[in-house]
C-alpha cells in the first residue's frame, strides 16, 4: 500500500513539473514580410500595425523597418538617426553609442543609448540590404537594468528577411 501511495505520488509531481516546463517555455512568434522574431510570454504584443512589446513592468520593445535606402546612407545613418530622434526628443541625451552585431545571423548594426531624468532608451538599427529594422528598447531608469537580458533574448531572436 505504501509503494503505491509513493507512485501515485512521484506521478503526481512529475505531471506539476512537466505543466511548469510547458508552461514556461511557451515562446510566443511574430512574423511579418521583413522579420521574424520570438518573445517570452513576460511580454504581449499591443494591438495594431505596429510591432510593439509590453511587460508588466512598463517596459516597452518598438520594432519597425525603412525601407530603400542606398549605400552612402549606411556610413552615416546612425549619426543622421541620432540627429532626428533628439529633435523630436529634447529631453534625451546620447549616452552611449557603438557598432554591434544584431540577431540569430549577427546582423550589422548599432545601438544608442538615451537617457533622459525619467527613462532610458536603447535604439539599435540592424542594417541588410537596403531596408534599416529600427528597434527601442525603452523603460523607467529603475526598471531597465531589469528587463535588458530579456530585451536581448527577443532581439537575438530576430531574423531579418
Amino acid at each position: 500500500m505504501k509503494k503505491k501511495n509513493i507512485v501515485i505520488i512521484l506521478i503526481i509531481i512529475i505531471l506539476i513539473l512537466l505543466s511548469l516546463i510547458i508552461y514556461f517555455s511557451h515562446i510566443n512568434e511574430y512574423s511579418d514580410n521583413y522579420f521574424k522574431i520570438s518573445y517570452d510570454p513576460g511580454w504581449t504584443k499591443q494591438e495594431g500595425d505596429n510591432f510593439i512589446l509590453n511587460n508588466k513592468n512598463g517596459s516597452s520593445i518598438e520594432i519597425y523597418t525603412k525601407i530603400d535606402i542606398n549605400n552612402n546612407d549606411k556610413n552615416d545613418i546612425y549619426l543622421d538617426l541620432n540627429n532626428s530622434f533628439l529633435e523630436k526628443y529634447d529631453e534625451y541625451k546620447l549616452i552611449n553609442y557603438s557598432k554591434t552585431k544584431v540577431g540569430k545571423n549577427y546582423y550589422d548594426g548599432y545601438e544608442l543609448l538615451y537617457e533622459s531624468n525619467k527613462m532610458q532608451l536603447l535604439y539599435m538599427i540592424v542594417i541588410k540590404g537596403n531596408r534599416i529594422i529600427n528597434i527601442k528598447y525603452s523603460s523607467s531608469i529603475d526598471n531597465f537594468d531589469l528587463d535588458l537580458n530579456s530585451f536581448y533574448n527577443v532581439i537575438n531572436s530576430m531574423e531579418v528577411r
